[in-house]
């Protein structure tokens, strides 16, 4: 492939001597660049250089065809120079002034004199551009001038192209750093966004938790007062309660009651995070519950049976647990049969598919409005306790199954005046079971075939 640039300069005050040149450089046929052999012979269609020399028989003329050259972008690759010429600027001093036009300009000094030493000539050229000239004598062959042509030619190019690429390294390596600086940018604006983010949720985090105090406050202390003093009139000691205030205050115990009963509620499905855990005994809070709900169970004549070892340890909270467990033992009572049975049993959970369903309720529970906070909380990731719920009741439908969970989800409107409930108690117990690292879910075969709830719980 042919050089971009095959320009040359021969600088000679002797018309013979470029007339050499010109015989020499402007061949077309019998120099190879591969090999700079001669060989008149060759055919007409060899792979030769085709050099552009331009003449000059002065320094000053010299100069000047440089300048014009630079002028129309169209820079010599090098030049031959003669050291001698009389009647104006010697060779030197073109060399010199031509290298401040052009100091790319590659340079082979040609004479039959040495009258300049190589230091001199070499003091031209800065440090670092000492590969930039080349000195022969007179008088040389059509071998010698050829080889200087192509290494001059071939050098500038290449330095030229090398230059090309360089310049096309920084043009990259600036587009680099300015995509470097507006995608930082753009991350510090959202590094910014986010810490903003965060710093408002810090504030709705603490402006909630002032409101549960407040509200928990608020309402919790009047329903005290009012529970102690019906309690006080109920015992007599305000004086004689006739049978009709009794059933008053019996009415306004049980409402009072259904009241603190759903404002608890109401806090512990908005409080969030993790709660603190220690090992306890899970038979006797699930007796305590028993106990709890022993009217309502009375009332319906349904028969609780416990499994549950006497030593079975869970890794949990104990007051905690035990508000997890009692609304779903209220729903299993609720709506079982009139004489019905309960069971209520407690086993070592060893099946992997059910740890793995456990993990994928907490991951869809990430996605549900009412569970709040989920990256404070994360799943247990040991052994669980697998407590059933079994009750022999009216049964759901599958596409209830998760209804259920749902705040303020109730079945059957008609009953709510009648007993106080309101849809908050299986919500809570998940939401509550969740803040133990634990999961609640339920299943049923059918209407009329009874429902399971299941609550896994860490194990000690």
């Amino acid at each position: 492939m042919e050089p971009e640039n095959s320009r040359l300069l021969v600088v000679d005050d002797d018309v013979g001597v470029l007339d050499t040149y010109r015989t020499m450089l402007g061949i077309r046929k019998g120099i190879r660049a591969t090999t700079f052999r001669i060989d008149e012979e060759e055919e007409e269609d060899s792979p030769i250089p085709l050099f552009e020399i331009v003449f000059a028989n002065s320094g000053e003329e010299a100069v000047e065809l440089v300048s014009d050259a630079l002028i129309e972008a169209r820079p010599f690759c090098g030049g031959f120079f003669d050291i001698t010429m009389p009647g104006g600027i010697d060779g030197i001093e073109t060399i010199k002034q031509i290298r401040q036009l052009d100091p790319n300009m590659l340079c082979t000094i040609v004479t039959a004199y040495q009258d300049r030493t190589l230091e001199e000539i070499s003091a031209l050229f800065p440090s670092d551009k000492k590969d930039e000239w080349n000195y022969m004598n007179k008088p040389f062959n059509r071998m010698e001038i050829s080889q200087r042509a192509l290494n001059m030619v071939y050098t500038w190019n290449l330095k030229r192209e090398s230059e090309m690429h360089k310049q096309d390294l920084e043009h990259i390596n600036l587009q680099l750093e300015q995509m470097v600086k507006e995608r930082t940018k753009r991350l510090d604006d959202t590094i910014e966004k986010l810490r903003e983010t965060n710093e408002k949720l810090m504030q709705l985090d603490k402006m909630k938790s002032e409101f549960i105090n407040v509200v928990s406050h608020e309402l919790r202390t009047p329903l005290s007062i009012l529970e102690c003093d019906v309690a006080m009139l109920n015992s007599g000691q305000f004086g004689d309660v006739t049978d009709k205030q009794t059933k008053s205050l019996t009415r306004l115990s049980k409402a009072t009651d259904r009241m603190a009963s759903v404002v608890n509620r109401m806090i512990e499905i908005i409080e969030d995070g993790p709660v603190e855990r220690t090992d306890v005994n899970l038979l006797p809070i699930v007796q305590r519950v028993i106990v709890r709900l022993e009217q309502l169970r009375a009332m319906k004549e349904i028969e609780i049976s416990v499994e549950i070892p006497e030593d079975m340890m869970a890794h949990s909270h104990q007051l905690k647990l035990g508000e997890s467990i009692t609304p779903i033992l209220d729903n299993a009572l609720r709506y079982g049969k009139q004489g019905g049975r309960v069971i209520i049993r407690a086993s070592i959970l060893n099946d992997t598919s059910k740890q793995e369903h456990i993990h994928r309720m907490w991951e869809l529970a990430r996605n549900r409005p009412m569970e709040m906070n989920q990256d404070a909380m994360a799943p247990h990731d040991g052994e669980w306790i697998l407590l059933e719920v079994i009750d022999d009741g009216k049964g759901l439908e599958k596409k209830l199954l998760e209804e259920v969970f749902q705040p303020f989800y109730i079945e059957d409107c008609s009953n709510i005046r009648e007993d106080g409930h309101i849809g908050l108690g299986l919500p809570m117990a998940r939401h509550v079971m969740r803040r133990l690292g634990g999961a609640v879910d339920a299943s049923s075969d059918g209407e009329g075939l009874g429902a399971t709830f299941c609550l896994y719980i860490p194990k000690r």
